[in-house]
């Protein structure tokens, strides 16, 4: 978590939470960024199936390579 501000980390962490409560994804939409939910450990389809675009996945560090699973074409870098 380098580089990460006070709140991107109290998001983890709250997600971290959320997850090991079992919450879907899905709960948590609004409440917390998709970067917090990578970092807890979602993958990228349950981000997405909450309803987060492919560019806020892009956002929030996960690859190309998973994004292209989900069918998007994103462009390494």
């Amino acid at each position: 978590m380098a580089g990460a501000s006070e709140d991107e980390i109290a998001q983890i962490e709250a997600a971290k939470v959320y997850k090991a409560c079992g919450l879907e994804v899905k709960s948590l939409r609004g409440l917390l960024e998709p970067m917090a939910l990578r970092g807890a450990g979602y993958d990228a389809s349950e981000v997405q199936a909450a309803g987060h675009s492919f560019a806020e996945l892009r956002r929030a560090g996960y690859g190309a390579q998973e994004l292209h699973k989900l069918g998007c074409r994103a462009s390494p870098g």
